[in-house]
């Protein structure tokens, strides 16, 4: 699984090196796209696939369904992992995410978000003012 919080750098040509603990996880590739929250997201193969699957079954003829594939899928790119762990990320996602210098990293289970530090920051916000309540009707259980 794909946990923690860690910090990178963009470097020159939008270069982004993943950290060491991803290496098993992405090991058969992995796919950007832009996130739902100025972000950016990093999927595993199987999650790129799952998200695929789930989004080509939905009704083409729904405008919102449309925007979905747009955002997701008009977005995406199969990145290649160089020999030091690093991935390309493209200026369009770069812009998207405002994308420069120091990244965050999110790990969000079979995927990780990449942060700018400050809307990172707005999010960690968000989490701390949140109140339980908030989450009652997901349904949350460890089984």
């Amino acid at each position: 699984m794909l946990l923690g919080v860690y910090s990178s750098i963009l470097e020159d040509k939008n270069r982004l090196v993943l950290p060491d603990r991803f290496k098993d996880e992405y090991k058969d590739g992995i796919y950007i796209t832009r996130g739902f929250d100025r972000n950016i997201m990093a999927l595993t193969l199987s999650a790129f696939e799952s998200i695929y699957e789930r989004v080509m079954s939905l009704n083409l003829a729904d405008p919102v369904v449309r925007l979905l594939l747009r955002m997701v899928l008009g977005n995406a790119y199969r990145a290649e992992i160089t020999s030091d762990w690093s991935i390309d990320i493209s200026d369009i996602l770069k812009g998207t995410a405002d994308l420069e210098g120091e990244v965050i990293l999110v790990g969000q289970g079979d995927f990780i978000e990449l942060w700018s530090p400050e809307n990172w920051s707005k999010q960690e916000e968000k989490m701390f003012n949140v109140e339980a309540n908030q989450f009652a009707t997901l349904n949350i259980a460890s089984r």
